[in-house]
Formats: C-alpha cells, structure tokens, sequence
C-alpha cells in the first residue's frame, strides 16, 4: 500500500486495519475484491423517458460496500496514479480514510435520518436547513425529496405536498439547500436556495460536480445509492436530498476555514444569473471546455479575448494592483503580448506555437523571432518590474512549499506548478471582478469560442453589451 495513504490512516487512529475492513487502492483491486458487477452499482442512471444510463463512475469514487456478515471494502484511488487521472489534490484519497475511520467507529454504513414517505408523518417545525431534491423532466416537479437532520422526506409531487412544502419556508430562520440550487428552484418557483455544487466547485474544482461523485467526498460512511433510482426511485429521491444536510456542514466548514464565503456568494449569484438568462450558454462552446486552472479560478472566460477583442478589464492595471506596484510594458502590440503571457507564466516555446488557452501564438509575432528575442523580452520586462519578479517567485516558492497557493478572494488551488500559479491568481483576480459588475455573467463562456470564425452571435452580443464601470 502507497505510504502516504498508510500514514494518512495512522494519523487517524486507522492503521492497521481490522480484519473487516479492505481498503481497494485503484480500479484492479477494486474488482478483485467486489467483482465487475459490484463495481458497475456505482453507475449513475436515469428513470425519465428518453434518458441514457450513464457510464460507470471513475475508479477514484471513495464509498463503503457492505459485503455481508460485516465486512466492508472501500474504494480508494491509488495515489501514485493521482497526476495520470488528472487530479490536482487528493480529496478522494482523504474521504476514503474518512470512512474507514466512520466505519471502525460505527460498524454500518451512514444511513439517512427516520425514512419517511407521507407529510402526515413530518414531526419537526423548528427552525433550521432543509435540503431539497426534485425529479422531473423537461422543467416539471414530478416528486419532491425534503430532508432534515432528523428525517428524510421522499413524496409525490402533488397540490397538497405543493400547500404542504411552501408552509416550511414560511418560519423565520428556515434555509433552503440543493444540488444544482438553480435547477431546483426554478421547478419550485423558489429563490434563496443554497447550493451544494456552487461550493463543492470552489473547494474541489477539479472533481466532477455530479451529485454521485461529489457527494461521498463529504458524508463519511456513504454508500452508492444512485443506481436505485430504477429500482426504488423512492429511496433515490429522499438518498439525493438526504446526503446534502451533512455534506453542506463539511462545506461550510472548509470555507469558513479558508475564508472563502464571500466567494461563494458570489459565484452563487453568478450561477442564478446564468441559470436564469433566456439565451443561457452552457460551459461547453466549439467542444472546448475550461482548463484545469481556470475551473480552479472561477474564471468567466469571457476575460481571456484573442486578438482585435476588447478587454472587459484593464488587464495591466488589475496585474499592478496584484503586485502591489504600477506594471511597466511595451505598447509595441506584439511585444506587449508577450509580456501579457509573460506575466501568466508561460514559457518561451508556448509563446511562439500557442498554447491551450493561446492557441495560435502571439498574433502579430515577426516569424523570424527565435526563442533567444523573446527570452530578451521577458527579461526586460522583470527587470523593468522588480515588484512583478519578487511576486512570481514567491508565489513559486509558496505553491512548492505548501501544495497550494491562494488568490485575493480567498479561493484557494491546490498541486499547480510553475507559470498555473501566477494564472490563477490573475484568473481569480478577473473572474471577482466581472461577477461583481456584468448584470449577464455567462459565467463558463469559452474565449475560444469567442474568436472562432464561426462564434455563435449570442456570444459576441454579450461580449459587445458587457462592461466594467470606470472605478
């Protein structure tokens, strides 16, 4: 077993283990000791007509499997496959240990509080959160899950549940969350709902967003319930609210730890804008998605134009105000843009042939500039800001001493190396700023997207009417 999983496990109380308890580290071991069907379970489906079964989970989901006659296997990422899967941080890994220690402290699985399937047996009326799942198709309340922390409600959707529902929210002190909140609330006709995808993509970005895998990263003791929603939609429903009570405390823990409730606040209302807007765009364009270090930043990619764009922000006073001192550059077009990627962190080479995010170079670049011209600039450039420089190795030195680095508004990202560090700090820095002021915040607006021939013409309506007020 990889050491620092043992040592993790130590730290616990939890090494070594009972002999009721495996730990599955990685895929193979993980249908060694369940069997190819038992690995499947964790496949989320859907009951709706027209809906697809979704593929199985990703090996790294950590859950707890009852094997009978009380043994248990939890699943497990192998850390030393970490980097391959794309992981910046291992929460997974974290969560894993977290069960085997709920185990060893409880003996069974986490299990949703008092199970119940009619209004006439709701007890409590005090205040307090309520988590909140609906199921439906096509905009439609179907059935409605209500849970609390000590009783979980899964029922029809009808017009005395609907009477019934809205009396909760009537008391002072009663506060509403859900899983993709806008969803939610705009089935219900409701505002104010709290959400648990909102702050799980600031605390773990790099994790799928999906209830199924999002959740067992929070609740300790969890096992797989989403393939029950063919076979007892029911207990789906009241399973997909009912996780949201504990998994909502652990992340507002991590956020009051981190200081990061402002920047929630302000993606939350980003996303509602977002939901809401009648020519809504998704957070795919032209197939590109964000990349790792934008999702960590929260970034509306509307930020990042190509060549002949506008800026939406002063991109070189914002950088200033980062450093803490005025940013001197070259307004010669093309060498000002080296400077610009210069100061995202990227190297000689990326420059000159692009790069993921700067596909096609540096627009305007003589052909004939080799790496040596443009390696000269970016030393000007350092040297001309002795505040940059002192900034950019700092932060360096901070994300190789700490495994991470944290933004102005507190939003933290975790395994970034080299130039990814000075990225998210501009990145988080822009994205703030543009949720503060867009009244539109097509917040997961792709900038390839953007400068492509063939832009859809919404996007570039919303770049053409979306500006920042002078300050």
């Amino acid at each position: 077993m990889h050491p620092g999983l043992i040592k993790s496990l130590a730290s616990c109380g939890a090494w070594p283990l009972p002999d009721n308890i495996k730990l599955a580290v990685g895929i193979g071991e993980a249908k060694r000791l369940l069997g190819p069907a038992r690995v499947k379970e964790a496949a989320a489906s859907v009951l709706w007509p027209g809906a697809k079964r979704a593929k199985p989970r990703a090996s790294w989901a950590p859950y707890c499997y009852d094997m009978g006659n009380g043994d248990w296997v939890v699943t497990c990422p192998d850390p030393a496959n970490l980097p391959k899967m794309g992981w910046m941080s291992a929460p997974a890994i974290d969560a894993a240990v977290s069960h085997v220690v709920y185990l060893q402290a409880n003996g069974k699985a986490w299990a949703p509080p008092n199970p119940i399937y009619s209004v006439d047996d709701w007890t409590r009326s005090r205040d307090g959160i309520l988590a909140i799942d609906i199921e439906g198709f096509d905009g439609n309340v179907d059935r409605v899950s209500v849970c609390d922390s000590t009783q979980s409600l899964s029922v029809q959707w009808s017009k005395q549940v609907a009477d019934w529902y809205y009396s909760l929210f009537d008391k002072t002190g009663v506060m509403g969350v859900a899983h993709n909140a806008p969803f939610d609330a705009a089935g219900l006709g409701q505002a104010g709902i709290h959400c648990t995808m909102v702050a799980h993509k600031l605390v773990n970005p790099w994790c799928s967003a999906a209830l199924g895998h999002a959740a067992p990263l929070y609740v300790p003791g969890l096992t797989p319930w989403k393939h029950m929603n063919e076979d007892d939609p029911e207990l789906y429903n009241l399973m997909d609210a009912a996780v949201l009570i504990p998994m909502w405390g652990s992340l507002v823990g991590c956020m009051d730890k981190r200081k990061s409730m402002g920047v929630y606040d302000a993606d939350l209302r980003a996303e509602y804008l977002q939901f809401e807007h009648p020519d809504r765009i998704t957070n795919t364009i032209n197939g590109t998605r964000p990349t790792p270090v934008t999702r960590a930043a929260g970034i509306i990619e509307t930020a990042k134009q190509g060549p002949g764009m506008p800026h939406l922000i002063d991109r070189w006073a914002l950088l200033g105000q980062i450093v803490g001192a005025p940013i001197k550059h070259s307004k010669v077009a093309h060498l000002e843009e080296i400077q610009w990627r210069e100061a995202l962190g990227y190297g000689v080479r990326q420059i000159r042939n692009g790069s993921s995010e700067y596909p096609n170079g540096v627009a305007g670049m003589p052909k004939a500039w080799k790496d040596g011209a443009i390696g000269g600039v970016f030393h000007k450039f350092r040297e001309a800001n002795p505040a940059y420089k002192a900034w950019s190795e700092r932060l360096r030195r901070q994300a190789g001493k700490d495994s991470y680095v944290t933004a102005l508004d507190g939003r933290r990202a975790y395994g970034l190396r080299g130039g990814e560090t000075q990225r998210f700090v501009i990145w988080a820095e822009i994205g703030r700023r543009l949720k503060a002021t867009l009244p539109f915040n097509p917040l997961y607006l792709n900038h390839m997207g953007a400068i492509a021939s063939k832009a859809d013409p919404r996007i570039l309506e919303a770049l053409a009417n979306g500006s920042i007020p002078a300050k």
